[in-house]
């Protein structure tokens, strides 16, 4: 039972995270910068960006607290190695745009006007910013597909038991 709970606390967590990378990549960020002037489109995305990396977190603790209940109920498969170590790729990533470039992209934005080496090393943090998203786009792909077709979440399986 503490597998399916902790499968579905890791999957719920790495499927928000997904959706919420995509959802800004595709229908927030694009529209912003068709629609407002650079500089605003970017304040505007700079509260975005924060707000989406507090999710992030929210859903890194949802995948952490999954992989611990899986691992408290004797959870030592390969399986739950290899979700952990999506896991500490995510999350170190997250760490890495949000914790640390995110707000030194910040600070850089209001000299972007008046500084080359302030737009420069802005467009520097952005382009692996962006990159770092781009992986955890597929980590988080990876870890919810592998979380959710592990097993049946709920009930029992229809795939016969295999034979030793």
């Amino acid at each position: 039972m503490s597998d399916k709970i902790g499968r579905a606390l890791t999957a719920a967590g790495s499927g928000v995270w997904l959706g919420a990378l995509v959802l800004l990549g595709v229908g927030v960020a694009p529209v912003l910068f068709r629609l407002l002037p650079r500089d605003l489109a970017g304040a505007v995305n700079a509260v975005i960006l924060h707000r989406l990396n507090l999710v992030e977190a929210v859903s890194a603790g949802l995948i952490v607290l999954g992989l611990a209940v899986r691992w408290i109920g004797g959870d030592r498969s390969r399986r739950w190695m290899i979700d952990a170590a999506l896991a500490v790729g995510l999350i170190g990533l997250l760490a890495v745009y949000a914790g640390l470039w995110a707000p030194e992209l910040n600070g850089l934005r209001a000299l972007l006007d008046t500084s080359a080496a302030a737009k420069a090393r802005f467009d520097t943090l952005h382009h692996g910013y962006t990159k770092l998203v781009g992986v955890n786009v597929f980590l988080s792909l990876g870890l919810l597909v592998r979380t959710a077709t592990a097993q049946p979440f709920f009930g029992r399986s229809n795939v016969p038991p295999r034979s030793a």
